[in-house]
């Protein structure tokens, strides 16, 4: 077993020293200053536990061996969890990451929860990891433009939410309680019907929990961003063909995202109470030409019903309240305002799109 340990802890603290070479060779941006720190120290915190292995190891005593084990297998899952999430977005760095940076920058600094916060953008799908620190994604092509960058306040709404959980999870439990409420059957009976009854109003309010979020982000979206978020989820979404429109029964149950179609339909409905009535409109007509496509009437099968928006609106307005994000001014300079003009022109002018957001981004990064 001590030949073992000693064998993966030599290996351990090889990768390690590829890692910190690599941290501290690259010449990041300094947007990523905090998560830089962040991770030299972290891998500096991993070393040295490896050097305590090592030391414990040279005493030759039986009795800790399941000990250092344990500690070897420890470090062996952070020294994977750094080398597959946290350093690619040091290793990857490239100039052109500087206009996500820097909105991201910007979007940290305005909420107390999250300017301390070490973050960074690797490649992928739009997502982000809301932990400590936080990883946004996005993907390579949409790191380079202004139409999608909108999508990032999404995903900062995650990590509100997991910021505010506690407050959260209560309003969220709200909405199910309520949607659960309006699905109870009237009369109940001891026979399999019931019960199967009762099974499907449990997968529906289960379900809830998640889409309660997605609904809570792309409301902070929409607070945040104005209508460069409507558009840019709109637009998004739009060529994903019938399943944003419609899914299977079966489909719903546990399905982490509503039907695209339903928050558009929430979002729309945001707009107008935001007075973003044109972008609203616009929006709304391009998605009932889309659905005339693929289905006349949309069926949720219980999983969404009209009755549940006064409950889902009144709670999600709540939950801004509770997280707190920045609110759009049009009348104060950020880079939100860039987003906007952005989509501005690119539905006004979109054969001289390239050209304009070229030299919208020049400025921008000054």
């Amino acid at each position: 077993m001590k030949d073992i340990l000693i064998r993966h802890n030599l290996a351990l603290k090889q990768q390690v020293g590829i890692l910190l070479e690599t941290a501290e060779g690259k010449d990041a941006p300094h947007e990523l200053e905090l998560y830089k720190q962040w991770l030299l120290g972290f891998l500096g915190q991993v070393n040295t536990r490896i050097d305590k292995n090592l030391r414990k190891l040279d005493k030759n005593v039986a009795s800790i061996l399941p000990d250092i084990l344990s500690y070897t297998e420890e470090v062996s899952q952070q020294v994977r969890l750094l080398s597959t999430y946290y350093i690619p977005p040091i290793h990857r760095s490239i100039h052109s990451d500087k206009i996500a940076l820097k909105l991201l920058k910007w979007l940290h600094e305005r909420h107390d929860k999250s300017v301390s916060i070490p973050f960074a953008i690797s490649d992928g799908a739009f997502g982000i990891y809301p932990t400590v620190p936080t990883l946004y994604y996005l993907p390579a092509t949409d790191q380079k433009g202004l139409l999608y960058l909108p999508l990032f306040f999404h995903e900062f709404g995650h990590l509100l939410f997991k910021l505010h959980k506690p407050e959260m999870d209560d309003l969220v439990r709200e909405i199910q309680l309520g949607i659960e409420e309006f699905n109870r059957p009237t009369y109940v009976h001891n026979d399999d019907r019931s019960a199967e009854e009762f099974k499907n109003v449990e997968a529906i309010v289960n379900t809830w929990y998640k889409w309660v979020q997605e609904f809570f982000c792309d409301a902070v979206g929409l607070v945040i961003g104005g209508e460069s978020y409507l558009y840019a989820f709109s637009g998004y979404c739009q060529m994903g063909g019938r399943d944003e429109f419609h899914q299977r029964k079966e489909d719903l149950n546990g399905r982490t995202h509503p039907v695209t179609l339903i928050r558009v339909h929430l979002l729309v409905k945001r707009a107008r109470k935001l007075g973003y009535y044109d972008a609203a409109d616009r929006v709304e007509n391009e998605w009932r030409q889309l659905q005339r496509q693929y289905i006349k009437t949309p069926e949720y099968f219980g999983y969404y019903a009209d009755e549940y928006e006064s409950i889902v609106e009144e709670n999600l307005d709540y939950m801004l309240e509770e997280a707190s994000p920045y609110l759009f001014d049009a009348s104060e300079g950020s880079p939100v305002h860039i987003l906007n003009d952005a989509w501005a022109e690119f539905l006004e002018r979109p054969q001289k799109f390239s050209e304009w957001e070229r030299e919208a981004i020049r400025a921008y990064l000054g």
